[in-house]
């Protein structure tokens, strides 16, 4: 049982603060990503965590105790690292075995170990070999077999998969699901960019902006209740669609205006002092239709499709009150749809996201905070 509590925790380098006072509780034997922008500071937390980074402030709870002052041999955890770490001139199973030798553990038991952790990860026919006769995807099993065999009750992955093309970092997030699987008393934290990663891997997302939490929550709450503007905006693929929006009536079947001619009915309710209010108005790609009638419907212009079989990406424009604005469609099929179309759509109206002036999530006449 390896539960990871952090409080207060913040870090400087020079004048710049990349990880502002934050709080964060991982269960045991959970999958947490932590995901956010190039320059967000989650390498730095996770490296905090696994002791490689001194903490200015706070504190760091593995498995109930604190770890601040302990060097990372002593935390019981293994980390992954982009760049593989391996040494060019040792074999795989000697790559895999540096660590339990360094403990001196026994001939047998590390024997056992290393065999152990290559046959969970299928490359049991590669421990001959050494790391210039691996591809990417060998060299990246091989460091997170390394890792396994230490057995230890922490695992940090930091941004394994890229280095790796498409097709194998798919393949390699299949593995390390899989992992977590074959080894369900290990507590998981995953550090990357890529928040199809994050959907697709974790129990937990962590989003973090600008050294601070932006929102917690598992991957289905998060894309369906995002919390403020930034996480609606960086999780999903394609980005929600955001478009300011002014609240013409309040009452029982409120309605907002994009601009004169475009209307939308809303789900939420609102005070008379809300009237006239200008709000932001979410909406996911793949909850625009074509519109079937004029109800609740806009025209939008056309300007770029793209045909990917199963679904087509339609990029349209429409005038608002005082600029354009571009918005994404996901549409199923392979509609008969050009550039330059004028397409009138409509919006799921359950799946309208309202935020304020702050970027907060706005329900019912109240900012969430």
């Amino acid at each position: 049982m390896a539960e990871i509590q952090i409080n207060s925790l913040s870090k400087s380098f020079g004048k710049s603060k990349v990880i502002k006072d934050i709080s964060l509780s991982i269960q045991s034997r959970s999958f947490t990503v932590i995901v956010g922008p190039s320059g967000c500071g989650k390498s730095t937390l996770l490296r905090m965590i696994a002791g490689l980074e001194k903490i200015d402030t706070g504190e760091i709870k593995i498995a109930g105790k604190a770890v601040n002052d302990l060097p990372p041999k002593d935390r019981e955890i293994a980390m992954v690292f982009q760049s593989y770490a391996l040494y060019p001139h040792m074999t795989v199973f000697n790559n895999m075995a540096f660590g339990l030798k360094l403990e001196k553990k026994s001939k047998s038991e590390i024997e056992n170990r290393v065999k152990e952790a290559a046959r969970i990860l299928q490359i049991e026919n590669l421990l001959d070999r050494k790391p210039k006769q691996l591809s990417g995807g060998q060299r990246q099993r091989v460091a997170i077999g390394r890792a396994i065999t230490r057995n230890p009750k922490v695992f940090l992955f930091d941004e394994p998969l890229s280095n790796l093309d498409a097709a194998l970092r798919v393949a390699t997030r299949i593995e390390i699901a899989n992992l977590h699987d074959s080894m369900p008393d290990a507590t998981m934290v995953y550090v990357t960019h890529d928040q199809v990663e994050a959907m697709t891997l974790a129990n937990q997302i962590v989003v973090l902006s600008e050294g601070q939490i932006e929102q917690i929550g598992s991957p289905l709450e998060l894309y369906e209740e995002p919390e403020n503007l930034f996480v609606a905006k960086f999780i999903g693929s394609p980005a929600m669609n955001i478009i300011p929006i002014e609240i013409l009536t309040t009452g029982i079947n409120p309605v907002g205006k994009i601009n004169e001619k475009i209307k939308i009915n809303l789900e939420t309710k609102f005070s008379s002092s809300d009237k006239g209010r200008e709000l932001h108005l979410g909406f996911r790609p793949e909850n625009l239709m074509l519109a079937k009638t004029d109800k609740n419907s806009f025209t939008a212009s056309v300007s770029l499709v793209e045909s990917l079989g199963e679904y087509a990406l339609v990029y349209a424009n429409i005038k608002g009150s005082s600029t354009d604005h571009n918005i994404i469609a996901k549409l199923l099929g392979t509609p008969k749809i050009n550039k330059g179309d004028q397409v009138s759509f409509q919006i799921q109206k359950s799946k309208m996201h309202l935020f304020d002036e702050e970027g907060r999530r706005y329900i019912n006449g109240k900012k969430q905070v």
